[in-house]
């Protein structure tokens, strides 16, 4: 994010009454924004969104885990509106409950980039409205959004984690759900981290979906090469194709 508009949004932090937090369920601890603590004072609402990505059981129990911390929390799939209703709800009560201490309630909307934030806003108002896409920080604007009576949302770009170390488990978690793109960072380094993961807590996806049930790296890679026909030239594999293909599943939600 650019430093103006990231100080832009900061600064708006300090008006608003409810700040609704978006992270992918993929990443529940890692797709968290730092710093929020610093905020007190507002209503806090998390939600896990892209839930059809993601373990079921291990989101219910991160749920358990923040509403054991105080937080009001939602599950949503923006893609079929699954949740939505839910996220309404807990918007309106949360308001209510302010209903005395103030006229307008302002809901902040945040996030890390690539987390459905815009397309989030675009399901609760039922109509589009913000910019939406699928490359990190793509919605350029911040603007305030009307979702009931003397209550508003503000559609913010996605603050993203400036001083990650590349070689950190987090930092390759983000690559792998497209919050990142993996520039500072060799893409076979994060394939592998995906393809360790999945070893080692759900082989059968990678049965199912590569058809491979083996535990060597680079005998994934050529596999894979071999199957989509990634050849180049002279008959040696395009393993930097194969790999853009797995990141690429992994970022988009064909894996699982």
């Amino acid at each position: 994010m650019e430093k103006g508009l990231k100080e832009n949004v900061l600064s708006r932090l300090k008006v608003v009454d409810i700040i609704l937090e978006v992270i992918d369920s993929r990443v529940p601890l890692t797709g968290r924004i730092p710093n929020l603590g610093e905020f007190k004072g507002k209503e806090r609402i998390l939600v896990f969104s892209k839930i059809d990505l993601s373990d079921p059981d291990v989101t219910r129990r991160w749920k358990r885990y923040y509403e054991d911390k105080g937080y009001r929390v939602a599950l949503v799939n923006i893609k079929d509106g699954k949740g939505i209703d839910e996220l309404k709800g807990i918007i309106k009560d949360v308001a209510e409950k302010m209903r005395k201490k103030l006229k307008d309630r302002r809901v902040m909307v945040l996030g890390i980039p690539n987390v459905g934030k815009s397309s989030l806003i675009n399901s609760i108002i039922h109509r589009r409205k913000a910019r939406v896409g699928n490359e990190p920080g793509i919605t350029k604007g911040i603007q305030w959004i009307k979702i009931g009576e003397n209550l508003y949302i503000l559609d913010t770009p996605g603050i993203l984690h400036r001083n990650l170390n590349p070689k950190s488990e987090d930092y390759k978690k983000l690559c792998l759900v497209g919050s990142i793109i993996p520039r500072a960072l060799p893409i076979d380094e994060v394939v592998k981290y995906l393809f360790d993961f999945l070893r080692g807590n759900y082989p059968d996806v990678l049965k199912r979906k590569y058809g491979y049930d083996g535990d060597d790296f680079s005998e994934f890679v050529d596999h894979i090469s071999r199957m989509k026909k990634h050849i180049k030239k002279g008959g040696e594999y395009d393993r930097v194709r194969t790999l853009r293909m797995i990141l690429d599943d992994s970022t988009n939600g064909r894996i699982g």
